[in-house]
């Protein structure tokens, strides 16, 4: 795999990188404490004759090495990195979602970085006689609420009424998510047509485990991605289509 050439290439780098590392020369006063200059042990500490200071040499290089680790792990090829930054692009997205086991939707998404708003397939019981079919979730402040919107009154006697919900239990990665989490992707060199869209095929690595993922040509928009035993895929998809307030309760006034 290109990405254990790389990371070869990179890791005899940092080898070469210590050994140009400038080394501090540390000297031992007779109290023991260390300094860098002999003159800043105290005056009482004085040498004895024929003796001589203690020097440690110690190697200041561990900004470095945490600075090339990072790069190590954040290698993106040319070819992958130009169509992924096509994604800076996309600012929200309209999707239905499928996750294995299961092979068709259960709802339908509305995202931006920040938000997510969830179209209920079925409405959900709140109460013995009380319902919401909509939620609408803030991720960075990891709240849910929910409301019956349903314009039908029968239905949703009060589409203004809001219930408290489990953000967990409806919060789902999007593609924003993904494209923050991915590191060292290169394309494969494969080509899917899916969903009536071209996709290639890029390999990924999150936290040291491999997935793949198949990205829209045109948009750098991962459509479907395989990792941890499980498949992710975004159907359906509509770019840039959402409004601010597509994402927002629209309240009845």
């Amino acid at each position: 795999m290109k990405n254990g050439i790389i990371l070869g290439i990179l890791l005899i780098t940092v080898l070469m990188i210590v050994g140009c590392v400038p080394v501090a020369k540390l000297y031992v006063c007779a109290d023991g404490s260390q300094v860098l200059d002999p003159s800043d042990c105290t005056a009482v500490e004085t040498e004895q004759p024929g003796e001589e200071a203690i020097v440690i040499e110690t190697e200041s290089i561990e900004e470095e090495l945490e600075e090339i680790v990072t790069e190590i792990e954040e290698v993106i090829s040319d070819a992958a990195k130009e169509i992924l930054d096509k994604f800076t692009k996309v600012t929200t997205l309209e999707f239905s979602y499928v996750e294995s086991p299961a092979v068709v939707p259960e709802h339908f998404y509305f995202a931006s970085a920040e938000k997510i708003k969830v179209k209920l397939k079925t409405k959900y019981s709140f109460s013995s006689n009380e319902y919401f079919d909509t939620v609408y979730l803030n991720l960075m402040e990891k709240t849910a609420v929910a409301y019956c919107e349903n314009n039908n009154r029968a239905v949703c006697p009060d589409s203004d009424k809001e219930f408290d919900v489990d953000f967990n239990e409806f919060v789902i990665e999007t593609p924003f998510d993904w494209m923050k989490k991915v590191k060292s992707v290169e394309l494969t060199g494969k080509e899917v047509f899916l969903q009536r869209k071209t996709t290639k095929e890029m390999s990924f690595d999150i936290d040291g485990q491999e997935g793949t993922m198949l990205v829209d040509a045109f948009f750098g928009l991962p459509l479907k991605i395989t990792f941890g035993g499980k498949n992710y895929e975004f159907r359906d998809v509509t770019v840039n289509g959402p409004k601010a307030e597509d994402l927002e309760h629209q309240f009845n006034t």
